[in-house]
């Protein structure tokens, strides 16, 4: 959304749900507007209360039970999604686990201005917690949930990289910037979109899932695709996401399989369907890069 939108468009998004929380206090600050759109989302999630310290994992133990137990009451779990976030880590692996993310998040924010600024008004909260495997799920890196906007959850596995890292902050960015025009426009039909036959094909997963799933790992590739375009570090191998070439080409098998759903245009709002198709553009562009990377084709 960022990526593809500007700035201007998601502080719009934020700037309206907060906007709604205002009381007298005139708007007229970024502080202002960002106090005003977490009392907004204390209103709208209770139970989870944000983060309203400057450093993004000041969470103490109360906040990330609450944080982590939001996570399982999300609609549409295909995936089994709702009981993957695992224990807490020891006090002296989190730490380690948090520094290291700290450092990532500090060297993306050094990257792109926009991107801080964005993700500094739209993100209050950063957890670290164990992620759960069982049979037929290998666990996760982290996630987002639209139960609690604005946290982020993460593992900060010891197989991946800083780049990885600061591909995660891209990703879920994504999805919380998704969930916050959601509440400033409707995107779904969620009673259709939760019958099989209605499905699609995830860009990121790659399998059949339904359509707001779908829709969101097109947004969140072709973000990551831009991402890697115009500030990421280049050159280097990640572990959560594929090289560019495969992840655009199944950004477009993606697009191509919503197109394909008979009721499309009734299951999504045109306001959606928009979105969509600035992603067929911007990854038609990618596609047709003479640069087989992806990463330098302007």
């Amino acid at each position: 959304m960022l990526a593809l939108f500007g700035r201007d468009a998601a502080l719009r998004n934020i700037y309206r749900l907060a906007n709604l929380a205002r009381g007298s206090d005139p708007l007229d600050t970024l502080p202002a507007i960002r106090q005003a759109y977490l009392d907004f989302l204390d209103s709208r999630q209770r139970g989870v209360a944000s983060n309203r310290h400057d450093d993004f994992f000041s969470i103490d133990y109360a906040a990330e039970a609450q944080l982590s137990a939001a996570f399982r009451s999300g609609e549409l779990d295909d995936c089994n999604q709702s009981d993957i976030i695992g224990g807490k880590y020891n006090s002296e692996t989190e730490r380690a686990k948090r520094a290291i993310a700290r450092a990532a998040l500090a060297g993306l924010f050094a990257l792109d201005a926009d991107f801080a600024l964005v993700f500094s008004l739209a993100i209050h909260s950063i957890f670290l917690r164990q992620s759960k495997r069982g049979a037929g799920r290998p666990g996760s890196y982290g996630g987002s949930s639209s139960a609690s906007i604005g946290a982020i959850w993460l593992t900060v596995d010891a197989r991946i990289s800083p780049l990885d890292l600061q591909e995660m902050f891209v990703h879920e960015l994504t999805h919380h910037l998704l969930f916050i025009d959601e509440l400033n426009q409707p995107q779904f039909d969620y009673f259709a979109i939760a019958k099989p036959e209605n499905f699609a094909h995830s860009a990121i997963l790659r399998r059949n899932r339904p359509l707001d799933k779908v829709v969101h790992s097109i947004v969140v590739a072709t973000e990551l695709l831009l991402a890697r375009q115009r500030y990421l570090p280049r050159g280097q191998k990640t572990v959560i996401h594929p090289p560019s070439a495969a992840l655009v080409r199944a950004t477009m098998e993606a697009i191509a399989s919503v197109d394909a759903l008979p009721a499309r245009a009734s299951l999504m709002t045109p306001h959606l369907l928009a979105i969509v198709d600035t992603c067929r553009v911007a990854c038609r562009q990618l596609q047709d890069c003479p640069d087989a990377s992806l990463e330098t084709c302007a």
